[in-house]
């Protein structure tokens, strides 16, 4: 992925937007605390094979990644929302597998935008 970890513009955006920085912090936050459970619907599903479950969660994850500026999840997610698309499962499975430290990434890097 070539994707930079954080657009922390994006929070800034979403402040902007909604007229409120501290709406955008506890989306941040509350982001963080979804993350494991977005990332474990993706692999759930892959690991069933339930492809609309996957397609469903990975659309999921490619939006609300995209709303909270991390930028590597949401090119992973839209690499499996593609892959899965074109039914290339074991594609999407080995993608998903990047997801656990793509998103520690993310998560620290929120940590770190947030508190500074």
């Amino acid at each position: 992925m070539s994707a930079p970890v954080l657009d922390d513009q994006a929070l800034v955006r979403l402040a902007d937007s909604v007229d409120d920085t501290r709406a955008a912090a506890r989306f941040a936050a509350r982001f963080v605390q979804l993350l494991p459970t977005r990332i474990a619907r993706i692999s759930d599903a892959l690991l069933v094979g339930d492809v609309e479950a996957a397609l469903d969660a990975s659309l999921s994850l490619k939006v609300t990644s995209c709303t909270a500026g991390a930028r590597e999840l949401q090119e992973l997610a839209v690499v499996i929302e593609g892959d899965l698309r074109s039914s290339a499962i074991p594609a999407a499975r080995s993608h998903a597998g990047a997801l656990p430290a793509a998103a520690d990434r993310a998560c620290a890097a929120l940590e770190r935008y947030l508190t500074a």
